[in-house]
């Protein structure tokens, strides 16, 4: 995604797909699994945020499939909200309640293949 992902801008159709194409090579080769960060806490150094800090849900959902796909994996989230609101950089953009939700709605794509 070059410029349009470190910005966090929503991937394309095209691009969740190719997202979950290397995360599906990734898990083929070893890989134990998948971590988006979702706080606005994690920043590089230079205080930009850590990509797909705003990843959509449909990017996470296909990659969610992905996993079903393989029978393997592992999705390990920090939700946003998960250490306050963090009003000082901004406030986050989702409740932990929408975080939770997005997550079952993740396992429901896994489990149910």
């Amino acid at each position: 995604m070059g410029e349009r992902g470190r910005t966090n801008e929503d991937a394309t159709a095209e691009e969740n797909a190719r997202i979950a194409d290397l995360v599906e090579e990734a898990v083929e080769a070893s890989a134990v699994g998948f971590s988006p960060s979702r706080t606005i806490g994690h920043c590089a150094l230079w205080g930009e945020l850590v990509l797909g800090t705003f990843a959509a849900h449909e990017e996470l959902l296909e990659i969610a499939l992905r996993f079903g796909k393989l029978g393997k994996g592992v999705i390990e989230a920090i939700p946003a909200g998960a250490v306050g609101e963090l009003a000082a950089l901004g406030g986050e953009r989702n409740t932990p309640e929408a975080e939770f939700e997005l997550m079952r709605k993740c396992r429901s794509k896994v489990v149910a293949l």
